[in-house]
């Protein structure tokens, strides 16, 4: 009788569910789970850490708990948003934390981490290309890199991309132009605040790990009275 049939149960583990990431992508693998008529819980932690940390707006280690309460005899996959909580441990330390689940299928997004399936994009091409663009269309010289945290694989592959689409144009990418954000368009204004101390911004292009930090940055600029794209490309 297919009205007694078991329903199917999957688990989504993520850093959280605000924001102009996890928020449009939760609230569609919801949408998802209720076509398919599965049971879909949602186990929202915050970025892993391999220790304590502490700061103004989060203790990491208290909100991942939750992840502690996920049987795998009680699901029938996991879906993990591999993107946001490896960003601060890196992908071997990650791994190593989803070995726990592995009794159950599972499906990584957007880092292959080598357990079950994965669902990512090429980070490394779409920047390098971006990095061409400024050079070969708009004859940029001179730029400075917002990325993510220093752990995310993504930015890793996302960086070595502008690079080297900058060093086949005969351009380097200077270690003193490379700022460390958390992705979110919040942090842009502290994360470049070095940069800015340096006086009147003499660069064409601050290219951002991803779209959230580079709202805040075009935000940043207009207020301290730069054109966007006329004195500095984003």
């Amino acid at each position: 009788n297919i009205m007694n049939k078991k329903r199917k149960r999957i688990g989504f583990f993520t850093s959280q569910l605000e924001g102009d990431f996890n928020g449009p992508l939760w609230e569609n693998i919801h949408i998802e789970a209720k076509k398919q008529n599965l049971d879909l819980i949602v186990y929202p932690g915050s970025n892993l850490l391999t220790g304590l940390k502490v700061n103004s707006d989060y203790l990491g280690v208290a909100y991942n708990e939750v992840f502690n309460f996920f049987n795998c005899n009680s699901f029938d996959g996991l879906i993990v948003s591999s993107g946001t909580l490896a960003n601060v441990i890196g992908v071997d330390t990650y791994i190593s934390f989803l070995q726990k689940y592995i009794k159950v299928p599972i499906v990584s997004l957007s880092i292959d981490v080598g357990i079950g399936s994965s669902i990512s994009m090429d980070n490394f091409i779409g920047m390098k290309l971006l990095a061409e663009h400024f050079v070969n269309d708009h004859n940029c010289s001179r730029f400075v890199f917002l990325s993510g945290t220093k752990g995310s694989p993504e930015c890793k592959e996302r960086m070595s991309g502008f690079r080297a689409g900058l060093q086949g144009a005969g351009y380097e990418l200077s270690e003193e132009n490379i700022f460390y954000g958390d992705f979110n368009k919040e942090c842009v204004e502290k994360t470049l605040a070095p940069l800015f101390q340096r006086g009147h911004l003499d660069v064409d292009v601050i290219a951002c790990a991803n779209d959230s930090m580079a709202v805040g940055v075009i935000e940043l600029l207009k207020q301290k009275g730069y054109q966007i794209p006329e004195d500095i490309k984003v």
